[in-house]
């Protein structure tokens, strides 16, 4: 075996090694058990958002795993995604779901411009859903409703007690 083939042989082996790396780390997290509260939190970035246009969708469960995505444009139409897990404690959980339990509804809800009385347009938005098991709520707001600001402000704020 020459010098040639033997660098193109261990470049072979360390990209090997790097991959089972790397699928290692998506395997060490173990999905939610079923039957654990989870929220999942789905901001919506407005139209005309300028410069990068960056969202994090995030579920969170009782069970203290925090699963993200972040998806940003680098230039029209150039997405990027990252994915990442953390953990939060107990305590971060009960304060971000306390932060958004006055808007939960008991059944799915939409907030947006047909029923709003004062309305901005090219707003944000954000979707929250709550689900345990096979029970699930949604609440859709567009952000652009003005109707309630102290909820807009609620929602928006709420991720701060995950540290996000």
């Amino acid at each position: 075996m020459n010098g040639v083939m033997k660098r193109d042989l261990n470049r072979m082996r360390a990209a090997l090694a790097g991959i089972g790396l790397a699928l290692s780390a998506c395997a060490s997290v173990p999905p939610s058990p079923p039957g654990i509260e989870r929220i999942t939190y789905s901001p919506s970035p407005p139209p005309f958002c300028g410069g990068r246009c960056e969202q994090t969708t995030f579920t969170v469960g009782e069970d203290g795993v925090l699963r993200g995505e972040t998806e940003y444009q680098v230039r029209f139409g150039d997405w990027r995604r990252r994915r990442f897990t953390r953990h939060v404690t107990p305590e971060q959980f009960a304060a971000f779901r306390k932060a958004l339990e006055a808007y939960r509804p008991a059944a799915d809800r939409s907030v947006g411009e047909e029923n709003c009385k004062d309305h901005v347009f090219d707003s944000a938005g954000v979707i929250i859903a709550w689900s345990r098991g096979d029970e699930r709520r949604t609440l859709v707001v567009d952000l652009g409703c003005q109707d309630d600001g102290e909820m807009n402000a609620a929602l928006d704020q709420a991720p701060r007690a995950l540290g996000l």
